[in-house]
C-alpha cells in the first residue's frame, strides 16, 4: 500500500461508522471529512510546490477504491474532490496562489456541466447561473463550475466556447433542500443564481494544454500525471469506487467478506 492508503486505512473503522451518520446528514460528516484531509488523500493529484504529493494514477485510484470499500460516499467523494487539484494545476499560476497559497489543504467542488454563462467584460466576466449538483461541497471553500462563454447580451456564443471557473465559496450559495437520493448522498446542489463578477485568471478554456516546468507544452505543472485527459483520471477512480462498493455490499449480504 502506499503511504496515503496506510493513513486512511487505520481509521477504516471510524469510516465505516461515520457513513450511517453521514446518510442521515445527506453529505460528509467533519470527522470523515477530517480524516480525507489529515490522510493526504486530497493532494495525491497536488503539485508538490503547493504541498501536494504528485502521486502516480494508479495510486490514487487504488487508495479511492479502498476507501470506497469502507464507506461509498466517502470514496466517492475522494474520487471526484481529489482530481481538482490536478485540473487546478492546469490554472494561471496566481489562480493556484490564490487557493492553495495559505493553505495547501483547500478543498475544490466540481459541477462541470455547462450551466451558467460568462459575459465578456473588461478585466474578466460577468458570470450568473444555477448548477445541479456538486459531491463534496459542503467541506469545500472554492468551486470550479463549467460555463458558457456569452456575448454581450449575455447568450451562449456560437460555435460554443466552454470554460472552467473558480470561485471561492464567498461567491456562490448551496441550496440545502435541494438533494435527497438513495445513493452516494453526501453530495449538493450549487446555486449562485445571481451574477458575480470573476478576475481574468480564474477561468479556464477547458481544451487549453498546460505547460510543464521546463515549458514542454501539453504536459501541465508537474510530471507524466497532467498528460492524462481529465476524463480518464475523473471516471476511474469513481467507478472502481462504486464497483468495489458493490462487491462488499453483496459480501457482507451473503455473509463473506468482500
Amino acid at each position: 500500500m502506499g503511504q496515503v492508503l496506510d493513513n486512511i486505512s487505520q481509521f477504516a473503522d471510524e469510516i465505516r461508522a461515520d457513513g450511517v451518520e453521514g446518510d442521515k446528514l445527506m453529505r460528509l460528516t467533519d470527522g470523515s471529512a477530517k480524516r480525507l484531509r489529515d490522510s493526504g488523500v486530497i493532494r495525491m493529484f497536488q503539485p508538490k510546490e503547493f504541498g501536494g504529493l504528485e502521486a502516480h494514477p494508479r495510486e490514487f485510484a487504488e487508495t479511492a477504491m479502498a476507501i470506497g470499500a469502507m464507506d461509498g460516499a466517502t470514496g466517492w467523494v475522494s474520487g471526484i474532490v481529489g482530481v481538482h487539484p490536478w485540473e487546478l494545476a492546469f490554472f494561471d499560476r496566481k489562480a493556484q496562489e490564490e487557493v492553495w497559497g495559505t493553505d495547501p489543504d483547500t478543498w475544490m467542488a466540481s459541477p462541470y456541466a455547462p450551466m451558467g454563462v460568462a459575459r465578456p467584460v473588461e478585466g474578466g466576466y460577468i458570470l450568473n447561473g444555477r448548477w445541479s449538483f456538486s459531491s463534496g461541497t459542503d467541506h469545500c471553500d472554492w468551486i470550479m463550475i463549467g460555463a458558457m462563454v456569452g456575448d454581450e447580451s449575455g447568450k451562449p456564443l456560437m460555435p460554443p466556447k466552454h470554460l472552467h471557473v473558480l470561485l471561492p465559496r464567498s461567491d456562490y450559495d448551496i441550496d440545502q433542500d435541494s438533494w435527497n437520493v438513495v445513493g452516494p448522498a453526501r453530495n449538493r446542489v450549487e446555486g449562485p443564481d445571481r451574477q458575480g463578477r470573476v478576475p481574468a485568471h480564474l477561468p479556464h478554456d477547458r481544451r487549453r494544454k498546460g505547460v510543464r516546468r521546463d515549458g514542454v507544452e501539453g504536459s501541465g505543472s508537474y510530471g507524466d500525471v497532467v498528460q492524462v485527459p481529465v476524463l480518464v483520471h475523473f471516471p476511474v477512480g469513481d467507478h472502481l469506487v462504486v464497483d468495489r462498493y458493490r462487491r462488499r455490499c453483496v459480501g457482507v449480504q451473503h455473509g463473506g467478506a468482500a
